[in-house]
């Protein structure tokens, strides 16, 4: 395009001037052209907003599903855990009075049987010390033939008394193939349930004021053997440590399932 001008000053007409100006590509437009014309300028305004707030549309949709999926996997696992503990309960609720009779019948005399023969390691009497072995021996063996072995509230408890026995057992006993290990359980079968070491001494024949053989050849033996395993002072040190574990956890048990009065029956028996 040119574009020309003249100035008037007075009567005096000045030349014409002009100019070139490129006005660069240009068409005639039709509906379309402009169309995409107020397209185009309303995409460059609010192209970038509309972005972002379809990003954070998106974001924010993805964020409560996330939080609805972990509100419904938290529900599941509070159900789970209700329905655990309900049964665990009910379960608790048909095995109290169960646990009541073991802890009464076997559980207390097992305990304090364990707690003398640890107490009796510690001093010098022989002859008393082999006799609660025995007798320990004994009462295990009654409750592994009537209950099968410890049943208590927690598994924990259950492997550590049974894992306490054992070692306490391999300490004064040794392994289950060794002669001292046989001979006290073949004495086991000779001694009657509530007997006490005074009858077992008159019943056997072992002098309590000089200790020194039985008549019984099997008592005897046992005898013998034990006597030996004695002077291994650090044996003796573990079995009345394993032992005195092995009735805590007992009496935890006990105290927890038994009645009041049992209780302090306990309490009497280990004072």
């Amino acid at each position: 395009m040119v574009v020309s001008w003249k100035s008037l000053t007075g009567s005096v007409v000045s030349p014409n001037s002009s100019v070139l100006v490129d006005l660069g590509k240009n068409s005639v437009q039709g509906y379309g052209d402009i169309a995409w014309d107020l397209l185009s300028g309303f995409a460059k305004v609010f192209a970038i907003p509309l972005t972002l707030a379809i990003i954070g549309f998106s974001l924010n949709e993805r964020a409560k599903k996330h939080q609805e999926q972990t509100e419904k996997e938290r529900e599941a696992r509070r159900q789970e855990l209700e329905q655990t503990r309900s049964l665990r309960a009910e379960t608790w609720k048909q095995m109290l009075p169960v646990c009541h009779e073991y802890a009464a019948k076997y559980y207390l005399p097992l305990s304090t049987a364990s707690q003398r023969l640890a107490e009796c390691l510690s001093q010098s009497n022989n002859s008393l010390t082999f006799f609660y072995l025995i007798n320990l021996t004994r009462i295990m063996a009654e409750t592994r033939h009537a209950i099968g072995g410890f049943y208590f509230k927690d598994l924990r408890g259950e492997v550590l008394a049974a894992e306490c026995w054992k070692r306490s057992t391999r300490a004064l006993l040794g392994a289950t193939d060794d002669s001292l290990h046989r001979a006290v359980h073949a004495c086991v079968v000779l001694l009657d349930a509530g007997e006490n070491y005074g009858t077992f001494v008159q019943k056997f024949g072992m002098s309590s004021a000089l200790p020194t053989s039985f008549k019984n050849s099997q008592v005897d033996h046992a005898w013998r053997l034990f006597v030996q395993r004695l002077s291994d002072k650090s044996l003796v040190e573990q079995a009345a440590l394993h032992l005195r574990a092995f009735c805590g956890v007992i009496d935890f048990e006990v105290g927890t399932n038994l009645p009041l009065g049992c209780r302090s029956v306990k309490r009497l028996r280990t004072s």
